[in-house]
């Protein structure tokens, strides 16, 4: 496609119009009448993406956000009751509820609506499984699933019986699934 100068200093062109999901890679080549004079990216690189998007309905979008955030935020809790079972509190009962929560909102906002989400904004289901196809939702159930082993076995912390695990391994847990969560955070979103 050709650029036009806009006589402002800019040169632009208009990409091809996509559906919902279509990937496009892109590259700027500046020519002569015989030769190509520059490319970027250079040779053997794809290109720049650009991915065609739908609409999201705010029914689906807002909840998957406040959950989201929500998780994040009740997860900070778990994590200071986890540092304070490390050092000796007793407040695994509390740690045990907020675990569960930090696990249920991040189920429910990341996996359960984040499906519907991936498909409204990209036409496509769920891409965490097998891991590795969409960084999202790779990333989201990675952090679920730590969550979930925390839950397990501080399940019997929550009911006010005796884990099968120590008090001290249970921190470690909330402190480690705390750590790769935020960690999943820490990775952009929807690369």
């Amino acid at each position: 496609i050709a650029m036009e100068y806009s006589g402002d200093g800019y040169f632009s062109a208009i990409l091809p119009r996509g559906h919902i999901g279509d990937r496009l890679f892109y590259r700027i080549e500046l020519t002569d009448e015989r030769s190509v004079l520059a490319k970027i990216p250079q040779n053997g690189r794809k290109g720049f993406l650009v991915k065609y998007k739908g609409n999201i309905s705010p029914y689906v979008l807002i909840p998957h956000i406040i959950l989201i955030f929500a998780s994040l935020f009740i997860a900070f809790l778990t994590f200071f009751y986890g540092v304070k079972i490390l050092k000796g509190d007793d407040c695994v009962k509390q740690a045990a509820v907020l675990v569960l929560l930090t696990f249920l909102f991040s189920l429910i906002g990341g996996i359960l609506i984040g499906v519907e989400v991936t498909r409204q904004t990209f036409n496509e289901g769920w891409g965490g499984y097998p891991i590795g196809r969409d960084v999202t939702d790779t990333k989201t159930e990675i952090f679920v699933f730590f969550w979930l082993v925390t839950l397990i076995f501080g399940w019997n912390a929550l009911r006010g019986k005796q884990m099968i695990i120590s008090d001290k391994t249970f921190g470690i847990l909330i402190v480690a699934s705390f750590s790769i969560n935020l960690l999943a955070f820490l990775i952009p979103h929807s690369l």
